[in-house]
């Protein structure tokens, strides 16, 4: 899900069409990548899975990962 956030943001930046779709969907492009990270969130709530440190050392990585593409998308945007 921490994916998906970061790639439908990046994507609605990149595509304006997709920003303008899930405000016309939901009222606001934020209330719609909300809605469907919930949708997703529930999705995958019903699989079974087992927690370790293994996987949330990943989680976090990942986490940390995509906040840094986003900070880097956005640094790279304002200076081109």
């Amino acid at each position: 899900m921490i994916v998906f956030i970061t790639a439908i943001t990046i994507t609605a930046d990149i595509y304006p069409a997709l920003k303008v779709l899930l405000k016309e969907t939901f009222g606001h492009h934020w209330i719609g990548k909300s809605v469907l990270a919930t949708i997703l969130w529930l999705a995958f709530a019903l699989i079974p899975i087992k927690s370790d440190f293994i996987r949330t050392k990943h989680i976090v990585f990942t986490a940390m990962g995509c906040a840094l593409a986003i900070f880097a998308f956005y640094v790279l945007l304002f200076i081109l």
